[in-house]
């Protein structure tokens, strides 16, 4: 079973960080690790892997050790302030991008980034992002290009008739960008791609998202049963394969005046992602004693595979080194990951033969022929990951 005393010291030292946001009691935990010894260039290495030197950066900011080399200690204090003033910017062009789209009468929200950072730590800063997310309706997202371009905002990548119909079937993002100031903005029109099978309905989720304010700003955000369960589908999506992805989950639960864990996991039963929704309560309580109730994590361990995808986790995460994730790592990773030999089934034929961007790129068709990528896709991927097998 999971559990951090299963973790390296440095790892230990991280989750430690992440729980001193809003666990005064976590400070003495640093202090007895400290004492033990603490080698801070791993601990930094460490801190980079895991998405969370940011969030190291700011305990240095107020509580400085003897031990540490003071040019990192000051590297990482400036790493903290820099963070902080890219994030209140990042804030004020999301913003100033959802009041454009609802002028337009188009709903949105914002997730991920910045907000999301202060709902899991009380601090917009502690969360590295290079774009904004933006959630709205897939009906909508045509016009909403076409109303962020006003803000200078274009498309990414360039992409057909054909193509651009396969991203809306299949896909659930797609980045736009801007050259000055330089931004990108990313728009979600589901939870997760097709492939994952997650019936979230996201008119749902918008109709009641509440309005909160946030650094003088008034935002949209997702009801905190949502963002749950989204962030769960998130970590699952990426293997949990980095402590931040479970740091932000049990800082949304631990920060939250009430969730109804009852409606969260009837949900998740409901749209195809139960699975995922229990293993990350299972790693959020186990790793971080996020407030769960013991009825939910005893469901959790009596789901074999929950259980089992938990341990695989803990030794990934307790590798001193990032592990190599190929391919067929990753798929079978994913499929154990779903509910039912359906989903399974389903993840496995649209992985192996939807076309992605990369497709195109690697072989040019016509619109009217964009149907050859399917059978093409598999004979490419065979050639370019024993390519990558050989370079090995």
């Amino acid at each position: 079973m999971a559990t951090s005393a299963r973790l390296p010291p440095e790892e230990r030292f991280l989750l430690a960080c992440a729980r001193a946001t809003r666990e005064p009691a976590a400070q003495q935990e640093l202090a007895a690790l400290e004492a033990e010894g603490i080698d801070w260039e791993r601990l930094r290495a460490s801190a980079v892997r895991h998405g969370m030197l940011v969030i190291l950066a700011k305990w240095l900011a107020d509580h400085l050790p003897d031990g540490m080399p003071p040019a990192m200690a000051n590297d990482l204090r400036r790493l903290y302030l820099h963070s902080t003033a890219a994030s209140l910017r990042k804030l004020a062009e999301a913003e100033r991008a959802v009041r454009h789209l609802r002028d337009g009468d188009i709903a949105s929200v914002p997730f991920k980034g910045p907000l999301l950072s202060l709902m899991a730590y009380g601090d917009a800063g502690l969360r590295v992002s290079t774009d904004l997310d933006l959630l709205l309706a897939r009906e909508d997202v045509e016009r909403a290009m076409d109303l962020l371009a006003g803000l200078g905002y274009q498309t990414a990548q360039a992409a057909d008739r054909s193509q651009w119909a396969a991203i809306l079937r299949y896909q659930n993002e797609w980045p736009l960008v801007r050259s000055a100031p330089p931004a990108q903005l990313d728009l979600h029109w589901a939870v997760a791609p097709r492939q994952i099978a997650c019936g979230l309905d996201v008119r749902q989720i918008l109709a009641r998202s509440p309005r909160v304010e946030v650094a003088g700003y008034m935002l949209p955000s997702l009801d905190t049963a949502d963002l749950i369960l989204m962030l769960c589908i998130h970590g699952a999506k990426h293997d949990w394969d980095a402590l931040e992805l479970i740091c932000s989950l049990a800082g949304v639960v631990g920060g939250a005046a009430e969730v109804d864990w009852t409606t969260i996991l009837g949900t998740a039963s409901a749209s195809g992602c139960r699975r995922r929704c229990l293993l990350g309560g299972l790693l959020a309580a186990e790793l971080l004693r996020a407030p769960i109730p013991g009825w939910f994590l005893d469901i959790a361990r009596a789901d074999r595979g929950a259980a089992d995808l938990a341990t695989l986790t803990m030794e990934s995460l307790s590798a001193r080194q990032s592990r190599t994730t190929t391919l067929a790592r990753h798929m079978k990773w994913q499929g154990a990951s779903l509910d039912g030999y359906g989903a399974k089934t389903r993840y496995f034929l649209l992985r192996t033969f939807e076309p992605s961007p990369e497709d195109w790129g690697a072989i040019r068709l016509p619109p009217d022929l964009y149907f050859l990528h399917y059978p093409l896709r598999p004979p490419r991927l065979i050639v370019k990951h024993a390519a990558r097998i050989a370079r090995r």
